[in-house]
């Protein structure tokens, strides 16, 4: 979830801080967290994607391959997205 998400559920600022120090939340990237019980999954992390990048989405390959379509994919599936504008993904 984002800060924005918390902020949505009345979470403050200081309070995400608190809960991320005594190990409640864990801080994956700039204003990005999840619980540490739960990592995050592909398919939650594409949704948060695609709401900060504007026509973002799953193409190629991949896409082919999630539609059951495997025709010369490589061992190691690679994701690839394409989006409407060039935009740097956070580790």
């Amino acid at each position: 979830m984002t800060s924005e998400d918390l902020t949505a559920l009345g979470v403050s600022a200081d309070l995400v801080v608190h809960y991320v120090r005594a190990g409640w939340l864990q801080r994956l990237a700039r204003g990005v967290y999840c619980r540490p019980s739960n990592p995050p999954d592909l398919h939650p992390r594409l949704g948060l994607l695609q709401r900060s990048f504007e026509g973002l989405r799953v193409g190629g390959k991949s896409a082919l391959d999630w539609h059951g379509i495997r025709h010369y994919l490589a061992q190691r599936p690679v994701l690839q997205l394409y989006g409407w504008k060039a935009g740097r993904l956070p580790p």
